[in-house]
């Protein structure tokens, strides 16, 4: 092992994706089971239910392959950025639609296909920015990593949103999903990524930046 390269860890836009990917998982989760949970509790029907949720996540599936396509075009970062804001913005409306007692079906069906189509694209985007973030040695520890923040975001999730929801309500648990959907854009704020530092870079490009 070479060891004057630094761990994962130590590599401060590695950790800031880290935390933006984690983030944006257990919010994409807490959304599905706070949605849930509202269906079932105050519109009371099952039909309905299978209808947002099918809102939700089919898209997501679909555009993956398309969400590959544009992260490979434009700056991944300010993919992730802008597909985090988005989706708090518009998790933000829910609660208060909630707050208000106004929040129908049809809001919910429009806001879940906007936000399971969004979802598609930050995925594909943070796993090619991976490279651009770590050293070469690193890339494989750094996509076990990031594909296993997966597995603990879906299950932590809904512990969050169902403890949430508990003691506060479905609107209490819309306005903290709100709140840890918008900490994952945060944490993807593209002045904070700046160029890694390489030999390669540094020869070619200086002024070179994550794309």
């Amino acid at each position: 092992m070479d060891q004057s390269k630094p761990t994962l860890f130590k590599n401060r836009a590695f950790v800031f994706l880290f935390f933006a990917s984690l983030l944006a998982i257990v919010g994409f989760s807490m959304f599905f089971m706070t949605t849930t949970w509202f269906v079932i509790s105050d519109l009371g029907s099952a039909g309905s239910l299978g209808i947002i949720l099918i809102a939700i996540t089919v898209p997501r599936i679909l555009m993956m392959a398309f969400g590959g396509v544009i992260a490979d075009k434009f700056k991944k970062t300010t993919i992730m950025f802008s597909t985090s804001s988005i989706q708090g913005v518009l998790i933000v409306a829910v609660f208060l639609l909630s707050n208000a007692d106004q929040l129908t079906f049809t809001y919910l069906l429009i806001i879940g296909f906007i936000f399971g189509t969004l979802d598609a694209f930050s995925g594909p985007a943070g796993s090619s920015l991976i490279p651009k973030l770590v050293d070469k040695s690193q890339i494989k520890q750094a996509n076990a990593i990031i594909q296993g923040l997966g597995q603990i975001g879906f299950v932590i999730g809904p512990i969050i949103a169902g403890s949430v929801m508990e003691f506060g309500g479905v609107t209490t648990g819309y306005s903290v999903t709100a709140l840890i959907v918008l900490g994952s854009a945060f944490f993807m704020f593209p002045p904070f990524f700046k160029r890694r530092p390489s030999r390669k870079y540094s020869k070619t490009n200086p002024t070179q930046r994550f794309n």
